[in-house]
């Protein structure tokens, strides 16, 4: 997915100055394989978007996604919108970091018993 948003960067800087992007982030809501992702994908995204001046919002409905869910993603957003107001993240967390603790806490989480 991070690809495909370069391309469309990429693609769309051909023809106008800027492209806005919002992105729904609702699907992360279904069961499917690599859902779980979604924390290290925000994350990645902060390689790629300093990169263009295009903005690009992620909208997440606070009444769907899980508290432990949803404080990740703010720590992976520079900014924010909250009532309303854009302003800088005192949660953010850089995306080595981040990333890190990820790993971090994929290392610690127990695997399938033994039989």
């Amino acid at each position: 997915m991070v690809t495909v948003l370069k391309e469309v960067l990429e693609a769309n800087r051909k023809h106008f100055k800027l492209t806005r992007l919002m992105g729904n982030m609702e699907w992360a809501l279904e069961t499917v394989p690599g859902i779980t992702d979604i924390v290290e994908y925000e994350t990645k995204l902060n390689y790629l978007l300093p990169h263009y001046p295009d903005p690009v919002v992620c909208v997440y409905d606070l009444n769907r996604h899980s508290g432990s869910v949803l404080m990740d993603i703010l720590r992976t957003h520079p900014m924010v919108i909250i009532g309303g107001v854009l302003q800088d993240n005192p949660l953010y967390v850089k995306p080595d970091d981040f990333l890190r603790e990820i790993k971090a806490r994929k290392a610690q989480k127990p695997g399938p018993p033994m039989n």
